[in-house]
């Protein structure tokens, strides 16, 4: 599995195309990869299904098309609270402290 973040920069949005065009050969996907992208309208996404959360979470009858933004399937995820983070890495990790909620505090500016 693949996980990256900030695909709306340049070279996540490079890395992500890729992806995307890379199984034009017709070998099924190996790996699930997975970005975070913030904002909507990105044009390598033009042709990409769209699911909401509650649909993904009983099934979402999508299969990857032909072109390579219609192999990408977007989920808009709601902001984690800083309270939901720190339940979150409780669960997670009961282990560690946790941290100081002040530093999942959003900075402005």
């Amino acid at each position: 599995m693949v996980l990256i973040d900030n695909v709306q920069e340049a070279a996540g949005r490079r890395l992500m195309e890729s992806v995307l065009r890379n199984p034009a050969d017709g070998r099924a996907d190996q790996v699930p990869f997975f970005a975070g992208l913030r904002g909507q309208g990105h044009p390598a996404l033009r042709n990409a299904a769209r699911r909401t959360l509650p649909e993904m979470a009983r099934t979402c009858g999508w299969t990857p098309g032909a072109t390579p933004s219609s192999r990408a399937l977007l989920i808009p995820l709601p902001p984690l609270s800083p309270e939901g983070t720190l339940r979150t890495i409780g669960a997670s990790c009961p282990s560690v402290p946790p941290p100081s909620p002040n530093c999942l505090t959003p900075h402005t500016g």
